[in-house]
C-alpha cells in the first residue's frame, strides 16, 4: 500500500514518514477492509498538501478514559487544515471540499472503523495541518461483549460459556 501512496505523494513532493510502534498487541480486522481505510485518509493527507510537506503514520497503545485499550493509528499531515465549521460533516456522505470529490472516502472510512467497534477522531488547525486518529480495540469481542451486543447471542459456547 505504501508504494502506491508513494508515487502519488513523490508528484505533490510530499515525504510519507513511518513510525510505528513495533510492540502492540495484536487486533482482529479485516486487512482489505482496513487498506481501504488508510488509503482513503493518506490519499486526502497527501492531497491537503501544497507546495510539499510531510505525512506522518504512527502507530501506539492508546488506554481511553474509560480504560479501554486501542491500537491507535495516527495520519497526520502538514497540509492546509479543516476549518472547524466543516470537520462535524466530513464523516457525512457525499460532503466534500474538493475539487471531483465524491465526499463517500471519509464516509466509508468511518463505517469501516465503527463497525471494528472503533473510532476515528480529528484535530486540525488551519495552516498547520491536520491530525486522524483511527482507534481500533485490541480486544473487540470482550468490548462488544461488555456492550451487550446482539450479535453474540446464539456464540456463547464459542466463548467458553
Amino acid at each position: 500500500m505504501a508504494r502506491i501512496l508513494e508515487t502519488e505523494a513523490k508528484e505533490k513532493d510530499v515525504k510519507i514518514q513511518f513510525r510505528l510502534s513495533a510492540d502492540l498487541p495484536m487486533i482482529f480486522v479485516d486487512k482489505e477492509q482496513m487498506k481501504q481505510v488508510f488509503m482513503n485518509v493518506i490519499i486526502n493527507a497527501i492531497q491537503s498538501i501544497e507546495g510539499g510537506g510531510v505525512v506522518e503514520v504512527s502507530s501506539r497503545l492508546f488506554v481511553s478514559n474509560d480504560s479501554h485499550k486501542f491500537v491507535q493509528i495516527r495520519i497526520h499531515d502538514s497540509g492546509i487544515g479543516i476549518p472547524e465549521k466543516d470537520i462535524e460533516n466530513i464523516f457525512n456522505p457525499f460532503f466534500t471540499t474538493k475539487k471531483g470529490g465524491s465526499g463517500l472516502g471519509l464516509s466509508i472510512s468511518h463505517q469501516i472503523v465503527q463497525e471494528h467497534a472503533g473510532y476515528i477522531a480529528v484535530e486540525s488547525k488551519i495552516g498547520q495541518g491536520t491530525s486522524f486518529y483511527i482507534n481500533l480495540p485490541v480486544s473487540p469481542l470482550s468490548q462488544k461483549e461488555s456492550r451487550g451486543s446482539p450479535h453474540l447471542h446464539g456464540h456463547e459456547k464459542d466463548s467458553g460459556r
